[in-house]
């Protein structure tokens, strides 16, 4: 279960989606489609690694906890009173806490906990967590551990987001990001999601 303080780490996120990606503006988000900027607060895929300092860094990070879990399903089996807890696949989990700074986050994990959709228009713009999976689901973070070795964690959705008080200092954010496929690289991967993946 690694932990890192955010002195020691770099974190970029951004959507799965290569043609849209996350807009903020007057204590609002919306998508933006066609061509998205590095500058937008979460950038499409494949524009975070290329924009070092660009919005898709993750700022003020106090710290990052991974761990590696795995997701279970309750199964009833004919001939037996009481119920299997499987294992299905495994999964991942990272928890990030950071002062609050803005809304943002908080309105992401109301209305876009699971991305935005590709080329999406303003009526259908959203994947929610109710949505089927799909490649372009999600986002996809990139943790920098030192300046050649990358974590990248494809499809996470927002699992959590929740704000507390920390007494005599600041108010403290916590977004807990979780999914399915665990890949470590040496540098980060920003192709799609092949749909076998998931």
């Amino acid at each position: 279960m690694p932990f890192f303080s955010g002195k020691d780490i770099r974190l970029f996120i951004t959507v799965e989606a290569t043609g849209s990606s996350i807009k903020t503006g007057s204590n609002n988000v919306s998508t933006s489609t066609g061509s998205p900027s590095s500058t937008d607060f979460v950038p499409a895929l494949g524009t975070a690694i290329t924009y070092a300092g660009s919005n898709a860094k993750f700022p003020n990070i106090q710290s990052i906890e991974l761990v590696k879990t795995a997701e279970f399903e309750d199964v009833d089996i004919v001939g037996r009173s009481t119920q299997e807890h499987l294992r299905v696949r495994p999964a991942y989990e990272i928890t990030l806490t950071r002062p609050v700074g803005d809304v943002y986050w908080a309105l992401i994990y109301d209305r876009a906990d699971s991305g935005v959709k590709e080329n999406s228009t303003a009526t259908d713009s959203w994947y929610p967590s109710t949505d089927k999976r799909a490649t372009t689901s999600g986002f996809r973070l990139h943790l920098w551990v030192s300046t050649d070795s990358c974590y990248t964690f494809q499809n996470a959705t927002v699992r959590e987001h929740r704000v507390s008080p920390v007494p005599g200092e600041f108010t403290k954010e916590t977004l807990i990001f979780q999914g399915n496929l665990w890949l470590q690289s040496s540098s980060a991967y920003t192709s799609s999601t092949p749909s076998s993946d998931l």
